[in-house]
């Protein structure tokens, strides 16, 4: 058993890949991203304002980033871990991402009630998944597992009246959009 991290600030949302584990810490629960390994070393990877939810594939980390007006994703090779590079922005909520290679998917939140699920499959340009633009559901939590990924598709999230499905979308190809993916 190892303690990777110390009482002196709150140390949340970890993520593992291999030996590499990721986290977010600061004094509030927010602030600044870390990363080590599992026998305990801990290095500072990005000192921001507020930097939030990081997820590694062991190579590369990836984390929510507030840059005064709203959350944009920052990507750092951990091959050269001091050069932070934005990956998404504008003028909306980029949260909750997932990196496996060169596949990178997240939660995009457009209006209230509305949320979409994006991804970048190959280093390609960031794109919606058809299936849940302007759907009307909160379409957020997205995973990702080799050429797959699965997300929540919810009606009314949060309310006592909240109803979720689970919805799994296969390897991006030509039809890779609301008629590839296929709600389990």
């Amino acid at each position: 058993l190892y303690i990777l991290t110390g009482p002196s600030t709150d140390d949340i949302h970890p993520a593992i890949a291999g030996d590499v584990v990721v986290w977010q810490a600061g004094p509030d629960g927010s602030g600044d991203i870390w990363y080590g390994d599992t026998m305990g070393t801990a290095n500072l990877l990005f000192d921001g304002p507020d930097e939030r939810n990081p997820h590694t594939d062991g190579a590369r980390v990836i984390w929510e980033h507030f840059d005064g007006l709203d959350f944009d994703l920052y990507l750092v090779d951990l091959a050269s871990p001091n050069t932070a590079i934005p990956f998404t922005n504008d003028a909306l909520d980029d949260v909750m991402p997932q990196i496996e290679g060169n596949k990178i998917v997240w939660e995009k939140r457009v209006t209230p009630g509305d949320s979409e699920i994006w991804f970048s499959w190959n280093g390609g340009v960031p794109e919606p998944l058809l299936r849940s633009r302007a759907n009307g559901r909160d379409d957020v939590a997205p995973r990702i597992s080799g050429d797959r990924f699965v997300y929540e598709s919810c009606l009314n999230l949060g309310q006592p009246n909240e109803l979720c499905d689970i919805v799994s979308v296969p390897e991006p190809g030509a039809t890779f959009g609301a008629a590839a993916a296929l709600a389990v």
